[in-house]
């Protein structure tokens, strides 16, 4: 599944990148229903808070643009929460179809 990532102030590693494509492969069995994936990698200024990385994925579906974000610690976190999310989602689009 081909995505694109705009990185927002982060840099991230080649190795978050392959953690990210891993991750991303689950969403292999809805291939037939997203024709675009957009994923923002930022770091926020939170001073009061440790969730300083966030993670935001827009799934473009027929007919709808699904989004999705996960906000944690770490990029690997927030990859999860935003995965769940977006996942979540598109079962249910998929039950509509």
């Amino acid at each position: 599944m081909k995505y694109i990532i705009h990185k927002v102030h982060a840099d991230i590693s080649d190795g978050l990148e392959a953690i990210l494509d891993k991750k991303l492969q689950k969403l292999d069995r809805f291939k037939n229903y997203i024709t675009a994936l957009d994923i923002y990698v930022k770091t926020l200024n939170a001073h009061n808070n440790d969730f300083t990385k966030e993670i935001e994925i827009k799934a473009l579906v027929p007919g709808n643009v699904l989004m999705a974000q996960g906000r944690a610690a770490t990029f690997e976190e927030a990859i999860d929460k935003a995965l769940s999310s977006l996942k979540k989602q598109l079962v249910k689009y998929k039950d509509t179809r």
